[in-house]
């Protein structure tokens, strides 16, 4: 399944495998929960490797229901452009859900600027 930019979704690959990012309002919530932080802080400390893999997991359950944090983990181990590469895709795909900025505008860029 192709990642569909204009709702929001991002493609990654880890291991030679697809998998389609997309932030939904109960993933963002399940997140904070998860962590005990809003979403800002959480997105403020992408170098916390538990801050990373919890946004991937969040980003997953919509196309990979069932992604545990676990396989998370091991989706983020396996991930092509490295743990530091990954923090890209899910900062466009969170920033499409907050703000409806398109996925391919320039991070820092706000919709509408």
């Amino acid at each position: 399944m192709a990642a569909n930019s204009l709702k929001g979704e991002v493609e990654i690959k880890s291991g030679g495998v697809a998998y389609t990012l997309v932030f939904t309002s109960n993933a963002i919530v399940q997140t904070e929960q998860l962590l005990g932080a809003s979403i800002g802080v959480i997105t403020s400390n992408l170098t916390h490797v538990e801050n990373l893999r919890a946004l991937l997991w969040a980003a997953l359950q919509k196309h990979h229901d069932g992604t545990d944090l676990f396989k998370a983990g091991d989706i983020l181990d396996d991930f092509d452009g490295g743990m530091n590469e990954l923090a890209d895709p899910l900062a466009r795909a969170l920033r499409f859900r907050l703000s409806r900025t398109p996925i391919d505008a320039p991070l820092g860029e706000e919709s509408g600027e």
